[in-house]
């Protein structure tokens, strides 16, 4: 066989034909998809609640500058025989724990769903019908 038939080119054109329109038909369900994920999103009213959560979070970390602020004047108002003590070490450590900050959040609007990359088409459209001579 040194090419398709008539009745496999035809099968062919056909296959060909169905495999593009049900990849296309993918095309209303993402879009479905895509609307209701944004209205959900919209709905959710997110972003205030994230505002709100990032304001507490700011006053978090102005509550631990201030608690260190005052542990390390503590600390350094006692003489240095204290610091180097077993009471100055342990307390250095506490201090230490409360060297930290808490990040604020953020959150990203979803992103919309694509359709998928199907090579497939590509593939079986670009195949040759006929032997090359």
């Amino acid at each position: 066989m040194k090419k398709l038939s008539r009745e496999q080119m035809k099968e062919y054109a056909d296959l060909n034909a169905r495999l593009h329109d049900s990849y296309a038909r993918l095309d209303a369900p993402i879009a479905w998809f895509n609307e209701a994920v944004a209205k959900a999103y919209a709905e959710l009213q997110l972003q205030p609640e994230v505002v709100h959560l990032n304001e507490t979070v700011e006053a978090v970390n102005s509550f631990i500058e201030t608690v260190h602020a005052d542990q390390q004047d503590y600390y350094d108002e006692r003489s240095e025989g204290w610091q180097d003590g077993d009471a100055g070490s342990t307390y250095d450590d506490w201090m230490s724990a409360w060297e930290l900050e808490v990040g604020e959040v953020e959150f990203e609007e979803p992103v919309p769903m694509e359709p998928p990359y199907f090579e497939g088409l590509e593939l079986f459209e670009a195949i040759d019908t006929e032997v090359s001579s």
